[in-house]
């Protein structure tokens, strides 16, 4: 059955199992130029889509503190203040009392995941990642999401059994 005309909350209600294959977006960056900050994904997200997961992680030594952002956006931002322009993955997520918003970490490597069901309509944009700073020495900063897009069709026999 052709579910297009579907709100967005009642798509939602649908089981995990129909949302069909998950896949992987990353960013990855080795912040040891200050010039090189920022790392954009390979292909743009679907218009919208159901990310799974979000997670953010460093190769960080001991005593280092890093801080991220995450965004979407069409291109690498020139600078920082053009980053603040683009829409935030998760808004509010952060260091509160700082502007802007910077997830931070520091003693040691890390990788962080957190696990959600939530729709995400970024219009075709990619993921950026920003690394505003990063304290000591050759390390790896990366985030991610594990995404599937959103169901067109459900089977039949779904919805007679649901009756």
């Amino acid at each position: 059955m052709n579910i297009s005309t579907w709100s967005d909350a009642r798509i939602m209600q649908l089981p995990d199992h129909l949302f069909g294959q998950r896949w992987l977006v990353s960013v990855m960056r080795t912040p040891n130029n200050p010039v090189d900050r920022w790392d954009i994904s390979e292909i743009p997200l679907p218009d919208a889509f159901v990310m799974w997961e979000f997670a953010y992680g460093s190769s960080a030594v001991f005593g280092a503190e890093i801080g991220f952002r995450f965004a979407y956006g069409d291109q690498i931002p020139v600078n920082a203040a053009a980053f603040s322009e683009f829409e935030p993955v998760m808004p509010g997520l952060g260091v509160t009392g700082q502007e802007p918003r910077t997830i931070t970490h520091e003693d040691g490597p890390h990788d962080i995941r957190i696990p959600m069901r939530k729709l995400v309509r970024p219009g075709g944009r990619r993921l950026i990642m920003e690394v505003p700073f990063a304290g000591g020495g050759d390390m790896r900063c990366w985030g991610r999401m594990v995404i599937s897009s959103l169901p067109r069709e459900v089977p039949d026999w779904f919805l007679v059994s649901r009756a």
